[in-house]
């Protein structure tokens, strides 16, 4: 009784966190910004789950044009795109692009610096002199930010785009729903020793 307790309240947080299977419409580049070869800074996109919620995003990838106006993506959280090795970024890779994209301004040379500093994390680019100072800029913020709201966007289809989008929280204030979950299970492992010492 007591190991299928303990795997049902597993089963129950693995389904809570796992990553969900949609598709990312992309709407367009919000200025139309180029950096001269590829569109940089914020785009418009939505989930076709929810197509009227439309928010920004930026692309976190250099290595796969936009062949497309929509394509399959596993919506994942950044810790969970982290855990998953999703193009082999790490946690802080991934936070580092968090951080950079929410920076964008929608003006040029801004966002091209910028954009170059989110590529540089997956195809080694050799950064400028103003690209290396932003991206120690955003360094230096990293342990800032809660990042429960940013969510990745990773292709599961040729010609998709690998994208991120969300907003930073202040670090160190869970989300009351994060609150729900810790409540909610100690509940739930509390009733089960409960339930196992009066059978």
């Amino acid at each position: 009784m007591r190991k299928l307790v303990l795997f049902f309240v597993f089963a129950c947080a693995v389904i809570a966190q796992a990553a969900s299977i949609d598709t990312l419409n992309y709407g367009g580049h919000l200025a139309g910004l180029t950096d001269g070869h590829y569109y940089v800074g914020n785009a418009k996109g939505s989930l076709q789950s929810n197509p009227t919620q439309q928010f920004t995003m930026w692309c976190l990838d250099s290595l796969h044009l936009i062949g497309q106006n929509s394509w399959s993506v596993n919506v994942m959280s950044i810790t969970e795109a982290a855990a998953g090795n999703s193009m082999g970024f790490s946690l802080e890779q991934l936070q580092l692009m968090a951080v950079t994209g929410t920076r964008f301004n929608n003006a040029n040379p801004n966002d091209s610096t910028l954009q170059h500093v989110i590529w540089a994390e997956g195809d080694n680019r050799v950064l400028t002199s103003e690209e290396q100072a932003q991206r120690i800029i955003s360094l230096g913020v990293l342990s800032n930010y809660d990042y429960s709201n940013v969510k990745i966007f990773d292709p599961r289809e040729k010609g998709g785009q690998m994208m991120a989008a969300g907003e930073l929280g202040t670090a160190g204030v869970p989300e009351p729903s994060t609150y729900a979950q810790v409540l909610g299970g100690i509940g739930l492992i509390w009733f089960a020793r409960r339930k196992l010492h009066t059978s």
